[in-house]
């Protein structure tokens, strides 16, 4: 008999599953380039917002405390540094300086099926 808490597993990860890409950009010359992200999903709060503010944002993930993602994640308030689980034993990195900052964003929305099928397309 398969495994059902294997099943709801992939479920619940589907859930918030996104389809992403990066894109390099050339800054203005007294500028460093930088990375343009970029997602397209079906459900923005369920799916991206889940996973930046849950994922990336939470201090509490997974368990850990006192801890965000290291590359995207917004270090206020999380002085402990970062652990990664491994199969020997977690691996404590010290606290990385946060070399990631936004500098804008925005919400652009896709027809949905319905309006495609109207206009025959």
């Amino acid at each position: 008999m398969p495994d059902s808490t294997s099943q709801d597993q992939v479920d619940i990860s589907n859930r918030h599953r996104v389809l992403r890409v990066g894109r390099a950009y050339v800054a203005a010359e007294s500028q460093n380039p930088g990375l343009m992200f970029m997602c397209l999903n079906g459900d923005i709060e369920r799916q991206f917002e889940f996973v930046q503010q849950t994922w990336l944002g939470s201090k509490t993930f997974h368990g850990l405390s006192g801890e965000r993602d290291p590359l995207a994640g917004n270090k206020d308030g999380c002085p402990k540094g970062f652990t990664i689980p491994t199969r020997d034993g977690p691996i404590r990195l010290k606290t990385m300086a946060q070399f990631v900052t936004p500098r804008g964003g925005g919400y652009f929305f896709l027809p949905g099926r319905k309006l495609w099928e109207f206009l025959g397309v």
